[in-house]
């Protein structure tokens, strides 16, 4: 999902969202009104993926998406149009039922969606998985700014698996442009069986889509099938493709249970070493990534973009915040991109000048700038960014003058403020906690199994030499 104007971690509500797609009763309306002139239109939903920066295309995108939906074209068109999910968790899961429920999907690949949107190249990956699942689901590419299907092509790793001829290019203005995706959508309009997804269910589990996609990428059909043998694991009738199906049944089993997918990352990872190819590093570190914050608590994690959005700070009990914890947070929190930063306050920064200067060096990158300029890095940035505040920083002041003076300098941070094993009973009122509250045990366990994991793949697996 791209954002208009921009905003990294922007998105629409589900009440906002009823500007950008027509009302049940227009819907209605629209049957009857087809019914009355002797034919039935079928309505179908449409998701339009994109990333909209320019103000071209922003223009372009509400302008096709109004045209997209306009009476008697049979199509119900959800879009971001730059609201915002509060929560991480209802962000998460409203992009995935608006994946898992369409029965089409337009993707808008612009320049700024190519090359510099992870958002938008997550969806295309998600929804090139809805079609190997459902084949007549309709994908629709639309090249703009003079995009060629090459490009798409040394992008996204062929993971469209789309033909020049079914690619939408060379298309300038809106009437045309939506008369084409009409056209294309009419073409391929065999709707039986293509019914939506239930999102919750683990066959659209964006996660798995992406892991089980990078497993396809990373092996052959012949050893992705002798790894799911050797380990016991159930393959799903669909795909028919084998190797896809071998690629699915060990995605979902890296994600069944979500305490011990990264355990299960070096069981899977040793089984291709020993019985089939070992996997490129690459793969095995890209794995990793998917899988290193499954453990974390969602309804947790969400309350990091809701305090954005409130202003408010947020409070989260660890021993290993710094060095671990916070991190998977974030990534839990904001799944679909890595264009996020956590940036840590020492221990010895007990002062307002003193953790100024923390945050505006991590941000300076080395460099000499003016007072004005340090401060604009820090809240120019669109993405996520989370200050790690340790207690010590702030125990032994007035925590309200502190906190208040940090948020009013740095109006775009979202302040994490580590508490230590227990949450001290002086924190302001106005902290959120991250509930339900982290146990330590777990916190220690799945420490523990990532730093095996790491060393695995970094010594054992792949031969380098540890230091010392």
């Amino acid at each position: 999902m791209g954002r208009s104007g921009g905003a990294g971690h922007s998105l629409i509500s589900d009440t906002s969202m009823s500007s950008c797609r027509l009302s049940s009763e227009k819907m209605g309306n629209r049957r009857d009104a087809a019914a009355r002139g002797g034919r039935e239109i079928r309505v179908r939903k449409l998701f339009v993926s994109h990333s909209s920066k320019t103000p071209d295309n922003i223009k372009l995108l509400h302008a096709l998406c109004a045209r997209l939906g306009q009476a008697g074209t049979g199509c119900e068109v959800v879009f971001d149009q730059g609201g915002m999910i509060v929560g991480g968790a209802d962000w998460y899961n409203t992009i995935s039922r608006w994946m898992a429920q369409c029965h089409a999907a337009v993707i808008l690949f612009s320049k700024a969606a190519l090359y510099d949107s992870d958002w938008v190249k997550k969806e295309a990956n998600n929804l090139a998985w809805r079609k190997e699942l459902q084949s007549n689901f309709i994908l629709i590419p639309v090249l703009l700014d003079g995009l060629e299907p090459k490009d798409l092509e040394a992008e996204l790793t062929g993971i469209l698996n789309i033909t020049v001829n079914q690619c939408i290019r060379e298309v300038d203005d809106t009437e045309t442009l939506a008369q084409a995706i009409l056209a294309a959508i009419a073409s391929q309009s065999a709707l039986v069986g293509c019914e939506p997804i239930d999102p919750s269910e683990p066959t659209f589990e964006p996660n798995e889509g992406s892991i089980a996609h990078l497993l396809h990428r990373a092996a052959g059909a012949d050893d992705l099938a002798e790894v799911a043998g050797r380990i016991g694991v159930k393959l799903p009738a669909w795909p028919p493709d084998a190797g896809r199906q071998a690629a699915l049944g060990l995605a979902r089993y890296l994600l069944e249970e979500p305490n011990t997918g990264i355990e299960r990352l070096q069981e899977v990872l040793d089984k291709f070493a020993v019985y089939a190819e070992k996997l490129d590093k690459r793969y095995a570190d890209e794995l990793l990534q998917h899988l290193q914050a499954r453990w974390v608590s969602t309804e947790a994690a969400r309350t990091l973009p809701a305090t954005a959005v409130e202003r408010r700070f947020a409070a989260l009990n660890g021993q290993h915040l710094g060095g671990y914890t916070a991190s998977r947070y974030v990534e839990r929190a904001w799944p679909l991109t890595r264009r996020r930063e956590v940036v840590p306050v020492a221990p010895g920064s007990r002062t307002y000048e003193a953790i100024r200067r923390d945050i505006e060096d991590h941000f300076a990158r080395g460099r000499v700038l003016t007072p004005e300029a340090r401060t604009d890095r820090v809240n120019k940035p669109t993405t996520p960014i989370v200050v790690l505040l340790p207690t010590l920083c702030i125990e032994g002041h007035s925590p309200h003058r502190l906190l208040d003076r940090l948020r009013d300098t740095f109006k775009r941070v979202i302040f994490l403020i580590d508490a230590g094993p227990v949450v001290p009973a002086w924190l302001p009122d106005d902290v959120s906690l991250l509930e339900p509250a982290l146990d330590i045990g777990t916190e220690q366990s799945q420490l523990d199994l990532f730093d095996d994991a790491r060393d695995f793949i970094d010594h054992q697996l792949y031969g380098s030499v540890r230091n010392g």
